[in-house]
């Protein structure tokens, strides 16, 4: 019988038979590893711990009511703006100084005429800016346009009314929180409201509990149009405004 060559590689090495014993070894790795990735693809990833609504609603009322100073601007969406006194209040832009100094001013339609307004506290004096006449006058304590309109109270009472909170966005900076709010905690802002509750959404920085943003649905007035969304942003947290007296009030 003629015996034939063992294989040999490229090289002309001769290819020796694996021992059974490390195929064995090569077989028990194999389905190790399968094992080992089937389970990794399997595990349960935990979810993050919830996040407690009401201590976060409670720290940035804390929060904001600690704030010394701030800008906010009001505006709307889906409609004209808010009834005020005969006329429509579209925006509102405004500078909040603590104890007691405020600063607005405010873009108002009479008919179809865009005229603009303005209202000034400091300390326990009161200015307007007469929209027709575009002068500033003293504030009549018992008459007068915007002579309600107080962004701090209004802010403060939303986040203490707040209620049925539920997250509905969250990144590494901020989160929004949706809940309700009665149409009455937003009566320093637009003056006279109903008995209804109202949707609102809040957004809030995560490392200062601060609030910038606030979304208002729903019907606060029985004036308002089908639809109409207010919104406040607020910035400019604790910096120096210095509001004065307007000249020749």
């Amino acid at each position: 019988m003629i015996k034939s060559d063992p294989p040999r590689t490229q090289e002309g090495a001769p290819i020796r038979a694996m021992h059974p014993l490390f195929i064995c070894l090569i077989i028990i790795t194999l389905i190790s590893c399968s094992s080992e990735d089937s389970n990794t693809s399997n595990q349960v990833i935990e979810s993050p711990t919830p996040v407690n609504l009401e201590t976060i609603l409670e720290q940035v009322g804390n929060s904001m009511s600690n704030l010394q100073s701030f800008e906010f601007y009001l505006y709307h969406r889906n409609g004209d703006g808010s009834p005020l006194e005969g006329l429509i209040l579209t925006e509102a832009i405004g500078l909040v100084e603590k104890p007691s100094n405020v600063s607005v001013e405010a873009d108002l339609l009479l008919g179809n005429l865009l005229v603009k307004s303005g209202i000034i506290y400091i300390g326990d004096n009161s200015f307007i800016l007469n929209p027709l006449t575009k002068t500033w006058e003293t504030l009549d304590s018992e008459i007068g346009l915007l002579n309600f309109f107080s962004p701090e109270t209004g802010i403060e009472s939303i986040l203490a009314s707040f209620s049925n909170p539920v997250l509905i966005m969250e990144n590494d900076e901020s989160l929004t929180i949706k809940g309700i709010v009665p149409a009455t905690s937003l009566s320093s802002i637009v003056g006279e409201t109903t008995n209804n509750n109202v949707t609102a959404e809040i957004t809030i920085l995560k490392k200062t509990h601060l609030m910038i943003k606030a979304k208002i649905s729903g019907r606060l007035t029985n004036l308002d149009s089908e639809g109409l969304v207010r919104f406040i942003e607020i910035s400019k947290f604790n910096q120096t405004f210095n509001i004065a007296v307007p000249p020749e009030s």
